[in-house]
């Protein structure tokens, strides 16, 4: 994978996943977790960087998706805050 795709990859950037796994993952030791983690960070910087480059965020679908996704991040938000 050319030096483009995949930028440099911080810790801070692995430790940032933790915050979006379930809590069963995210207690677990964080030298099991970690080769995930920075799996995870890289497979993303991959599709963004295709993604990217295949102009997604010029199709017609795009700003639907991105639409939904703020509605389920507030309902989520919001039921988090009074469960």
């Amino acid at each position: 994978i050319d030096a483009a795709v995949v930028k440099k990859v911080t810790a801070g950037d692995v430790k940032a996943k933790l915050s979006v796994l379930p809590p069963q993952l995210a207690n677990a030791p964080y030298e099991q977790i970690f080769p995930l983690l920075l799996k995870s960070v890289v497979t993303e910087q991959i599709i963004m960087y295709y993604a990217e480059k295949a102009g997604i965020k010029n199709k017609p679908d795009y700003a639907k998706m991105v639409e939904e996704c703020k509605k389920g991040a507030e309902q989520k938000l919001f039921l988090e805050g009074k469960i």
